[in-house]
């Protein structure tokens, strides 16, 4: 059975209403979560006890390496090692930041979040590059905060209270777990680093949005066709762009121009439908060809590019959560308009809808994919997919006849 497991069938498993093992061998399987989550497990019997430890999550954890770790512990229990209270003991070792962030995300953050890749980022550039040797043992509430006011100065300062929330909940996971006693961030709040952060209440008007689709398709924007297409897409869908950087083409059907957000990628944790109106189609198709010549599943892969070990083109990683929001940081000056955010793009378009098409709310709301109250689920069950096609083709009209000026 091992040799016919392969990384193609692993993807293809799909969770269930109750969370279920897939044998893999010898003694090796993967659990599959209602949540999506998959996590490689090594089942083993030493003085006739059966135990069962975590290997790690998948895709995090290739199959080939659970195989390799799988081969290292049971060559341990062979030995009369109990691999289980081994590891125990290992854990209690953690010492320094750098341990510490790791065993936070591994144990915790990829377990629990939906995304954890994101946490991950803060981690690795935020919290154990700047802090990482440093001794648990040693820290003081004024080393941290110095650190946090670092991000501060270099203009980040939203991005400087994201990891000081990431830092609190791991120092208290820390606590849980008995490696510190004492969270040295707890008394920090917020406001003292990043200041309070006031919603954004920006919207694109007809005419920046004009502006912006031109420059995008000159020659004077020096930015990447997955990042012009992904700008683009963005505004003629309203969807968040995390689930447009996750999607993956097995999920966009170009015969029914439709693009199924599946739950696990969406914020409000429903799936989510969306018409694919011929502009978008046309912007997907060019996106698609770039896919495939790195050799990518995801719509918007990243701009890393390796090759395999027969030369091939392979890229089987997302954009980063970061990378749009960088390329367009770049450009403002030389697009010429107010400060904008790819966020701002999901607002105008919500906007638009309402104030320029005079769309039903509710539609626009069910366009967002936004979980209605519970009272509204109870009695409309109607997802309006008629609706909500008729209103996206508007728009895309609206977009097609403002960039040509008919």
């Amino acid at each position: 059975m091992a040799k016919h497991i392969t990384d193609s069938y692993i993807k293809s498993l799909k969770p269930k209403d109750k969370r279920y093992d897939v044998p893999i061998d010898s003694g090796l399987r993967l659990r599959i979560a209602p949540t999506g989550l998959k996590t490689w497990l090594y089942r083993y019997t030493i003085n006739k006890r059966t135990r069962t430890m975590s290997l790690g999550n998948y895709p995090t954890l290739s199959l080939s390496k659970a195989r390799t770790l799988q081969g290292q512990a049971r060559e341990s229990h062979k030995d009369g090692v109990d691999i289980l209270e081994l590891k125990k003991a290992e854990e209690s070792s953690v010492t320094t930041i750098k341990e510490l962030a790791n065993d936070f995300y591994t144990k915790y953050i990829e377990v629990h979040r939906k995304q954890p890749l994101q946490v991950k980022q803060i981690i690795d550039a935020d919290i154990i590059k700047p802090l990482g040797s440093q001794k648990l043992a040693n820290l003081t509430t004024r080393m941290l905060v110095l650190s946090l006011e670092d991000i501060v100065a270099r203009g980040a300062k939203t991005h400087a209270n994201k990891t000081l929330s990431t830092m609190k909940q791991m120092f208290s996971y820390a606590i849980s777990k008995g490696i510190i006693k004492d969270n040295p961030l707890r008394d920090i709040k917020a406001k003292v680093i990043g200041g309070d952060e006031k919603p954004r209440d920006r919207v694109l008007s007809m005419e920046e949005i004009r502006v912006i689709w031109n420059f995008l398709d000159s020659d004077r924007h020096r930015i990447s066709l997955i990042i012009t297409n992904s700008v683009k897409i963005l505004l003629l869908t309203g969807v968040r762009s995390g689930e447009l950087r996750l999607a993956e083409w097995n999920e966009v059907n170009f015969d029914k121009s439709l693009w199924v957000i599946p739950k696990e990628k969406t914020k409000t944790d429903i799936q989510h439908t969306v018409h694919l109106t011929e502009l978008v189609k046309t912007l997907l198709i060019e996106l698609k060809k770039y896919s495939d010549f790195v050799g990518s599943n995801y719509a918007i892969p990243s701009s890393k590019i390796k090759t395999d070990s027969n030369g091939n083109t392979v890229n089987d990683n997302p954009l980063t959560d970061k990378a749009m929001a960088r390329a367009i940081a770049r450009i403002q000056e030389r697009v010429g308009i107010e400060k904008w955010t790819p966020h701002d793009l999901r607002r105008s378009f919500a906007t638009q809808q309402g104030q320029l098409l005079k769309t039903n709310p509710i539609v626009i709301e069910k366009l967002l994919g936004h979980k209605m109250p519970k009272i509204m689920q109870t009695y409309n069950r109607d997802e309006m997919l008629d609706d909500r096609r008729e209103a996206l083709e508007k728009w895309s009209a609206q977009i097609e006849q403002l960039i040509t000026n008919k």
